[in-house]
């Protein structure tokens, strides 16, 4: 359980990939329904890579994962809430890995939070501020 065996820079890099990943699922979901399967049908293997890469950082076999992430699997018709699921799990290996870098004891680590405290872990970082709300 060592971040990548002690990188936390090559965990950072896939952390900023899959929250990448993720907002192009996000931008899919909005597309027509062609695009919108084309890209589905390259995050998919994108997300089994990643899935892979989540377990053996955590030292665990991916159908654990993959049971975790059954419940979001999402109707398989490539449909706009296919994408916005896949988004959704992108974001959850992403976060796994974070709180796993912070865990390790990274560069990312902020002193006297925690991985699930508000603005902690190499994640949260990534993620571009929220846009104000004008409704």
């Amino acid at each position: 359980m060592g971040g990548s065996r002690g990188d936390g820079r090559k965990l950072r890099r896939i952390i900023a990939t899959l929250v990448a990943l993720a907002g192009l699922a996000d931008a899919a979901a909005g597309r027509a329904h062609p695009v919108r399967w084309l890209v589905l049908f390259f995050l998919r293997r994108g997300e089994r890579v990643a899935l892979d890469h989540v377990a053996w950082e955590l030292g665990v076999k991916p159908a654990v994962l993959a049971a975790e992430l059954a419940p979001a699997a999402g109707p398989g018709d490539a449909g706009p809430m296919d994408a916005v699921l896949m988004a959704w799990r992108l974001r959850w290996l992403a976060m796994v890995l974070g709180a796993l870098l912070e865990h390790s004891g990274g560069r990312d680590r902020v002193p006297g939070r925690t991985a699930c405290g508000p603005g902690a872990g190499a994640l949260t970082r990534a993620l571009p501020p929220r846009a104000p709300d004008t409704s």
